[in-house]
């Protein structure tokens, strides 16, 4: 429905002003994980940096859009 439509914008466009409160090489493993579906050791390869690596600027940055979220 459009009313639906509406609300999945607006959600959208929430969560992207979210991301971009965080530093970037966050916002991007947060984009590439949940938009694109990828594996940690995908985008590992991609940023050509570690899985740990990965693992931890997810971890940070899911960590400080809880905290946004809940405030």
């Amino acid at each position: 429905s459009a009313a639906s439509d509406v609300y999945k914008r607006q959600e959208y466009e929430r969560i992207a002003g979210l991301l971009a409160t965080l530093p970037e090489e966050q916002a991007e493993v947060i984009r590439l994980k949940t938009s694109d579906s990828l594996t940690f050791a995908r985008i590992a390869e991609i940023t050509g940096t570690t899985e740990a690596t990965v693992k931890s600027r997810f971890r940070y940055g899911i960590g400080k859009l809880r905290k946004l979220i809940n405030h």
